[in-house]
């Protein structure tokens, strides 16, 4: 496609302004002259929506200085628009669902505009008439398009961008876990110094007023913050009232409100972070430096231990030196009147992350953090301090030719969220005979009469981890992942939940969900629904299925092996 537009622009005089800035389009918008749709932004480049696109999401990275020619652009400025052009291709494909992208960068040949900027362009999905049909058959018998049509089609798919779909789109782009250098604290509101506030989102998706969660739209107002507790404001503005000594405090973690710790707010923060280094190792490796404090500004400190007490173990394990403020401690640093600056920040806030398209799709809060760029093996640093904590060399699990581990967690005596018994007794005879047969080593435990040691210890080791649907499933997060990497959930027929579905997924590893003999993965998943049955002690499972699927996945090591 992109040939056929070149071709339109052979034989084009340079344009008139290519030594100069006055009257370049990019260079007004960067003065605050022209409006524009702003993706991402930092203190080298800028991401803009394109006003006139050929798809949806055609996104422009675009330098800050008027440089006309990509050959002229200097080193270390390739390298900051390299880095954003790589941000915002990894943002558009999931807030697009799409992972086709055309990028193109024109240097006088077909350069509409006298300064450097790059095409970010989604692909037409298949099966959709979106822009222009490039086959090179001819549909019911009429010639393939000439060069000429082809360019007439393309003009005529490029229409205005609307006000209104580049908001969505804006949404969906940009993340909800938030990260700062330098976040200033005065008086216990939060400020965020910038010379550029168009590059921060809205506030209402960075920070929320600390209130209980509750349905309805009076009540996600209620949440929304106000200039009482969050506020942008420019370099100019905070001498005027921060110019006093300001008390610095280094890497900093915070949170407004408590929802699951392990699966959903450690696993978001760290999500975050880890997209500082993309390239953390298939081990583990990284040089971040790890979490010194962490603020709950609205708790105290009973109120972030669980029942089962594995917060603690997460927490203590993942970052021994860190050390907790908690509600009292922000009202002293409030009552003393003195500004503090943190150096590093992640802002984690479940009622602004519930605001994010991800969360839509899948309600998961960390699912927000996902639109960030970062490693396959993002989450080893913090899975392999907690297995080594647990006294097990972190590579337990890994590989496919080690004896495969098949661990049943039973939720018989739990009360709640049970099977037929008939079905749980056939179910554990199956796995029994996949012992005996093959040579699997097969656990059926109950979480609750385990200590977080051997919980931990026998996740790390698992190939195959299995359940109903529950609080027990997460120890899925200690598991190695590997091509063999497995988790079977149980739910009542027709009722479904992402929670542990898009916890195994975003690890690397393959999730089933079965509704007794039918089971299901992505992407062909079901819509989350909580039918009548779903909590109760009458969940079918079928047995003699849930062992042939564990026979399929464990036999892919004669496939390859890692």
């Amino acid at each position: 496609m992109t040939s056929f537009m070149i071709k339109a622009h052979e034989n084009r005089p340079l344009h008139p302004s290519w030594n100069e800035d006055a009257d370049c389009a990019f260079c007004r918008i960067l003065r605050g002259e022209l409006p524009a749709s702003r993706v991402f932004e930092n203190d080298k480049v800028i991401a803009i929506l394109d006003i006139m696109p050929l798809r949806r999401g055609h996104t422009l990275v675009i330098p800050k200085v008027h440089i006309p020619k990509l050959s002229d652009l200097p080193p270390e400025l390739a390298a900051a628009v390299g880095e954003a052009v790589s941000k915002v291709a990894h943002a558009l494909t999931k807030a697009l669902e799409n992972s086709g992208l055309n990028v193109v960068c024109n240097q006088e040949y077909a350069q509409a505009v006298p300064h450097v900027h790059f095409h970010i362009i989604p692909a037409p999905k298949f099966g959709t008439s979106h822009g222009v049909d490039s086959t090179n058959e001819a549909v019911g018998g009429k010639a393939p398009l000439t060069h000429r049509e082809m360019f007439a089609k393309e003009g005529q798919a490029r229409g205005e961008l609307d006000s209104e779909e580049a908001e969505i789109l804006l949404t969906r782009i940009r993340a909800r876990w938030t990260l700062f250098d330098k976040l200033y604290v005065y008086r216990g509101v939060v400020y965020i110094v910038t010379d550029h506030p168009s590059s921060i989102p809205d506030v209402r998706f960075i920070y929320s007023k600390a209130v209980d969660i509750k349905p309805g739209a009076e009540a996600e107002a209620e949440r929304l913050p106000t200039d009482e507790d969050i506020k942008v404001i420019s370099t100019k503005a905070a001498k005027s009232f921060l110019e006093r000594r300001v008390l610095r405090v280094s890497t900093v973690f915070r949170i407004t409100h408590y929802y699951h710790w392990s699966a959903e707010l450690w696993y978001g923060f760290w999500r975050t972070y880890s997209s500082l280094e993309p390239s953390i190792s298939e081990q583990g490796s990284t040089t971040l430096p790890p979490a010194g404090r962490i603020f709950f500004n609205h708790l105290d400190n009973h109120h972030w231990r669980d029942y089962a007490s594995m917060n603690q173990w997460v927490l203590r394990s993942s970052f021994p030196s860190v050390t907790m403020e908690f509600i009292d401690d922000w009202r002293d640093r409030i009552e003393m009147g003195r500004p503090f600056v943190f150096e590093r920040v992640v802002v984690a806030d479940r009622s602004a992350a519930m605001l994010s398209f991800n969360y839509a799709r899948y309600q998961r809060t960390a699912a927000a953090a996902f639109a960030l760029p970062g490693s396959m093996s993002w989450w080893q640093p913090i899975r392999n301090n907690i297995v080594g904590f647990a006294g097990l060399d972190p590579a337990v699990g890994s590989g496919t030719s080690k004896t495969p581990v098949i661990t049943y967690i039973s939720r018989q005596n739990w009360g709640r969220r049970m099977l037929i018994p008939e079905h749980h007794e056939k179910l554990v005879q199956e796995l029994y005979r996949l012992r005996d047969e093959y040579g699997y080593e097969v656990n059926v435990v109950e979480a609750e009469n385990m200590s977080r040691l051997e919980q931990i210890r026998l996740a790390a080791r698992t190939t195959i981890l299995m359940g109903v649907h529950g609080n027990g499933l997460t120890s899925l997060l200690w598991m190695n992942p590997n091509p063999r990497s497995t988790v079977m959930e149980f739910f009542f027929p027709k009722g479904f939940a992402h929670d542990y579905e898009y916890t195994t997924r975003a690890l690397g590893m393959v999730h089933y969900g079965f509704w007794n003999s039918e089971y299901f993965t992505s992407p062909g998943l079901p819509t989350p629904q909580y039918v009548e049955g779903f909590q109760g002690n009458e969940i079918p499972i079928d047995g003699e299925a849930v062992a042939r699927l564990c026979v399929y996945r464990l036999s892919l090591d004669e496939e390859v092996d890692d």
